[in-house]
C-alpha cells in the first residue's frame, strides 16, 4: 500500500482489526490492494498500545468464531479423517490466540492484600 495519510489510520486500523476478528489471516491482508503491509501492521503493534490491545482483542474474537466453525465441520464434514484434522488444526489455533479461553494449561490468579511476614531462622 502507497504512503497512508495520517487522518486515514485510524479507520484503516479498525478495518485491519475487523479483519483480523473475522478470521483473515495477516497474509492474506498483507496481500490485499488497498489494505497495509504486514510491516506497518507490527510497526502499529509495536509503537501503540491501543491498537496492540485491540489486537489481542480481535485474535481473541477470532478464536472464538474459529471454535463456531469447529461446530460447521462436525456437522457437514462425512469424512472422519478430513473432519478431525480440521478441528485439530482449528483447535490449535484457537490456544494460540486465546490461550486464556482455549489454552490446554489452565492457570489461577490470586490477589492477595494484606502483609506477608517471612521469617528466616538459623540453624
Amino acid at each position: 500500500m502507497a504512503h497512508m495519510h495520517e487522518e486515514d489510520k485510524p479507520a484503516m486500523k479498525a478495518r485491519v482489526l475487523e479483519l483480523i476478528a473475522d478470521g483473515t489471516s495477516l497474509r492474506e491482508i498483507d496481500r490485499t490492494k488497498g489494505l497495509p503491509t504486514l510491516k506497518t501492521i507490527r510497526r502499529w503493534r509495536k509503537n501503540d498500545e491501543e491498537f496492540r490491545d485491540d489486537f489481542i482483542g480481535a485474535y481473541e474474537d477470532a478464536a472464538e468464531l474459529a471454535v463456531d466453525r469447529m461446530q460447521e465441520i462436525i456437522a457437514t464434514e462425512e469424512d472422519v479423517a478430513r473432519a478431525r484434522l480440521k478441528i485439530d488444526t482449528i483447535k490449535w489455533t484457537a490456544c494460540r490466540h486465546h490461550p486464556k479461553v482455549y489454552g490446554d494449561k489452565q492457570t489461577t490468579e490470586v490477589e492477595h492484600k494484606g502483609k506477608v511476614e517471612v521469617r528466616i531462622v538459623g540453624a
